[in-house]
């Protein structure tokens, strides 16, 4: 199945859906006593994450890893790198659980969820909604503004899961500007992937302070920030040049 993305109504369509999905799955654990602060909600909120996954694996056409993005390219500056980092990150967050004795299979849990989460989010809100952005500048910041609000509006169906309706709109308020990063990088480097891995090292990192501070999964996110900071104003840079150029040619021909 490949769904067409530059139509309005299928965009939206399957937005609702995705959202449909998320509040069904987060009522049903509710129903069942797994509350979305709950904390064991890393544990059974799997089940549901891999059916929404599988959901965004087939609007895309059964395509969402790239191994073009695990490779250094000029457009994709160093963003490549993250999830080599993200997956060191984890492995060495459960290495360290086994020494400090601390719970093994919550962490492995952690690990499999918070990937679950990345692929399913960022399959569906970037590369779904921005992946067929034409040359246009204005269906280009359309589709970006769609793809933003759209992902901030997800956090809302946590409410399904019995988060009061003011902390979900905390939630949406403050994912806008992960959206919008996200967003941004995509449309400048097609880079999926890192986007994948970054998401699911920033939930990763949320479920592991629960369970204690883990250094290894600390130090090497550091390195994702740093990388995500460089590769922003790299890409910035890039675009400004890239305008002051065209704006130059322009003025040559004229």
């Amino acid at each position: 199945m490949n769904i067409r993305k530059n139509n309005w109504a299928v965009i939206l369509s399957t937005v609702l859906i995705y959202y449909l999905l998320a509040f069904v799955g987060f009522s049903i654990l509710r129903y069942f006593g797994i509350y979305y602060n709950g904390s064991e909600i890393h544990i059974y909120a799997i089940p549901m994450m891999v059916v929404i996954s599988i959901f965004v694996y087939f609007i895309n056409g059964k395509q969402l890893f790239r191994k073009d993005d695990f490779l250094p390219k000029k457009e994709n500056l160093l963003l490549f790198l993250i999830p080599y980092i993200v997956m060191a990150a984890a492995l060495l967050s459960i290495v360290e659980t086994i020494v400090l004795k601390r719970s093994l299979p919550d962490v492995l849990c952690m690990a499999v969820l918070t990937f679950l989460i990345g692929v399913s989010e960022e399959g569906m809100f970037r590369l779904f909604i921005l992946k067929d952005c034409n040359d246009s500048l204005k269906k280009k910041i359309l589709l970006f503004a769609v793809s933003s609000f759209a992902f901030a509006a997800l956090h809302m169906m946590n409410v399904g899961g019995g988060l009061p309706v003011y902390d979900a709109f905390i939630q949406s308020v403050n994912a806008m500007s992960f959206g919008m990063i996200a967003g941004f990088l995509f449309l400048r480097t097609g880079n999926i992937s890192a986007l994948i891995f970054w998401h699911m090292y920033f939930d990763f990192d949320l479920f592991a302070m629960q369970e204690g501070i883990y250094r290894a999964n600390t130090l090497l996110g550091l390195a994702v920030e740093i990388i995500l900071i460089i590769s922003l104003v790299l890409t910035v840079l890039q675009m400004i040049m890239s305008l002051v150029k065209k704006t130059k040619a322009s003025q040559n021909e004229s």
